[in-house]
């Protein structure tokens, strides 16, 4: 709200200076009555205005701060500060009281026009109606109604002039823009703005009085001692809420009567306004800024119309609708015709398949396509295995993306390889570098033993260090480094699961036992995330008898001869296997999970640990519950039991 009235102060202040420099001593006022007006609107409106900038983003992987979202001491900052006296109660009570008061004015000033309208005699005309007062007040209107004195209107004391200037505020219906002035008064009376403002309109409606008399043929020097005449009534009988001559500087209209405006220099005056009121939009309307992060395995262009997809069991789907490959290219054309011929992009096909696309369905899908004025742009799968000569022939033009790999057959025989790389990001704005340099420089000055972390916090930082672009990690602070968390405890269903397995295998005679290998490993799992308390409560851990020794070799053993090496047409040329960094980015793609000597991480840190260590041991496999891939990294050699 203070930054709502600030603003609308600021604009105020900015066209009221603009009109005492450029218009009010201008004869132009008409143009000026509608800007005066104008102004107090504007001003109320531009501070309200809000203009979106939606900027689109790129999703990128998430940044290590598992350990400080999953810590279990992770609690809103407190505030230990003595809490500020709350004021806000107080000034709303004065503004209400100035409401109240301003309103009550207001109402009694309409109250005793209305009244005196009622209680004395009138006279009709045209345009207009006369009330005739009994009391000594100069002249003055009230809308259609014009106050003058009865004794002096009878005995012709008034000058014509002066009728005339108060038949023009009736007409001109002046009384409209009072009113307004004074309800805004009543709501805005802590603004000084707004009485200055009502000054310098009614002071421009006597200006516009004042030009209409001068147009009816009367004599300028003699209507401005008329002027003059009635400047030395006493003003104690002056109503409060209609027009009246003496409410005017009479040095400034005489001022203006003798002024004269050129056309051009109204024109060039008008013209100002525009720049005026930009600089006024730009800089006190309101800017929000949208985020939109999208996922770059997912995104797909937009304007395509016609979407086919092709699930593990190889049936295809057209726009959601099951279709036979044989019926593809009728179900097309049936799309097409149905469409707006006139968009371009309803002619545009992209395909995607769930895990790898098989290319003879891709080739037959492609000679259905033939048949139709469709072309085949964008291919997605999962996996994607074609050769060269299809490549550049059959799907010359066509788009391919591989959420995990894409080989390419050459002519020689080698095969290319490539990976999908997401895109990065543009970066975040100004705005949200300011916040993200602030926070992370606040927790990088606490004391790492004794760091009070707020979630929110975290949370937000985390938001925009993935917005940044490579750069501006550089440049910017750096992400702080929070505490470890405390021993995560396992699940009641964990506990359960783990009770169950461990009584199995502890009821199992020690001298028969059948292990399972998955169900030790599980159990390791559970029982390495369990508190102390937890393990002392649960079931002990089984007491697993050591692995058999392979079988010895006797040195006396005959030798059997080897057979001959196969001949080189018949020796299977094996792939390289890929290196532990690339088999790590592969699982990270499939969405695995990483555990780094026993504690789990982000794929991000898996990723990082591996490329600092080629060294290290990696274990893969498939978890039995969630059915995800499970990767174990550990400098130690990893024991895989029978």
């Amino acid at each position: 709200m203070l930054t709502y009235i600030l603003k609308s102060a600021a604009c105020l202040a900015i066209l009221l200076l603009f009109y005492k420099v450029f218009l009010e001593r201008e004869r132009m006022h008409r143009f000026k009555r509608f800007y005066l007006i104008g102004s107090l609107i504007v001003s109320l409106i531009i501070p309200l205005l809000v203009f979106v900038e939606s900027i689109t983003v790129t999703f990128q992987q998430e940044v290590n701060t598992q350990n400080a979202l999953n810590a279990g001491e992770i609690v809103e900052a407190v505030n230990t500060s003595v809490p500020p006296l709350d004021f806000t109660s107080f000034i709303w009570s004065i503004y209400y009281i100035g409401v109240a008061f301003f309103g009550f004015k207001f109402f009694n000033n309409l109250v005793q026009i209305v009244k005196r309208i009622r209680t004395n005699p009138r006279k009709r005309y045209k345009n207009h109606t006369k009330v005739l007062l009994e009391e000594k007040m100069p002249p003055h209107t009230f809308f259609h109604f014009i106050f003058l004195n009865k004794s002096k209107m009878e005995s012709d004391k008034i000058p014509h002039e002066v009728l005339v200037h108060e038949e023009a505020h009736a007409t001109q219906k002046h009384s409209l823009d009072v009113i307004f002035i004074e309800l805004l008064q009543v709501v805005l009376w802590f603004n000084p703005l707004v009485f200055l403002f009502k000054k310098v309109i009614k002071l421009n409606h006597e200006f516009l009085a004042d030009q209409e008399v001068l147009s009816k043929n009367i004599d300028a020097v003699t209507y401005q001692n008329t002027l003059l005449s009635f400047s030395s009534i006493d003003k104690q009988f002056q109503p409060a809420l209609p027009n009246a001559i003496n409410y005017s500087s009479i040095k400034k209209r005489i001022t203006i009567m003798k002024t004269k405006t050129s056309k051009k220099s109204v024109l060039i005056r008008s013209l100002l306004l525009f720049p005026l009121f930009s600089l006024l939009l730009y800089g006190f309307s309101d800017k929000k800024t949208i985020t939109i992060i999208s996922d770059p395995s997912t995104a797909i262009s937009e304007d395509y119309p016609i979407k086919i997809k092709i699930n593990t069991k190889q049936e295809i789907f057209v726009d959601g609708k099951v279709t036979k490959l044989e019926n593809l290219s009728a179900a097309l054309n049936s799309i097409l015709e149905s469409n707006d011929s006139n968009n371009p992009s309803k002619s545009k096909v992209h395909l995607e398949a769930e895990g790898h696309l098989n290319i003879k369905l891709l080739t037959a899908i492609k000679k259905q396509l033939s048949k139709t004025k469709v072309s085949l742009t964008m291919i997605m799968a999962d996996s994607i295995i074609i050769n060269e000569k299809d490549l550049d022939a059959t799907f010359k033009g066509t788009g391919f993306i591989a959420k995990d790999t894409f080989h390419v057959k050459l002519d020689d025989g080698k095969t290319l390889s490539g990976i999908n790389t997401p895109k990065m990001q543009e970066g975040a704005s100004r705005k949200q570098m300011a916040e993200y340099n602030h926070l992370a420089k606040r927790y990088n000055d606490m004391p790492k033993n004794n760091m009070r972390i707020s979630l929110k916090d975290v949370n937000r930082l985390t938001y925009i260090y993935n917005l940044m672009s490579e750069k501006q990690r550089k440049d910017a602070e750096p992400f702080p480094n929070f505490p470890e968390p405390p021993q995560q405890s396992a699940t009641r269903e964990q506990m359960a699961e783990y009770n169950k397995l461990a009584k199995h295998y502890n009821d199992m005679p020690k001298n028969n036992m059948r292990i399972s290998l998955k169900d030790v490993n599980h159990l390791t799992y559970i029982y390495n995330m369990m508190s102390e308390k937890q393990r002392k409560d649960a079931e002990s851990f089984p007491n697993f008898p050591e692995p058999p020794t392979p079988p010895r070799v006797s040195h006396n053993q005959e030798m059997k001869e080897l057979p001959p090496p196969p001949s080189s047409d018949k020796i299977i040329k094996v792939p390289t296997p890929p290196t532990p960094l690339e088999h790590v980015i592969k699982m990270a793609k499939k969405g695995a999970v990483f555990y780094y000597e026993g504690k789990q991480i982000s794929a991000e840190k898996a990723i990082n640990v591996v490329e600092a260590n080629r060294s290290l041991n990696i274990d893969s496999r498939r978890d039995s519950k969630s059915g995800k891939p499970m990767i174990k990294i550990s400098k130690d050699p990893i024991v895989v039991n029978p």
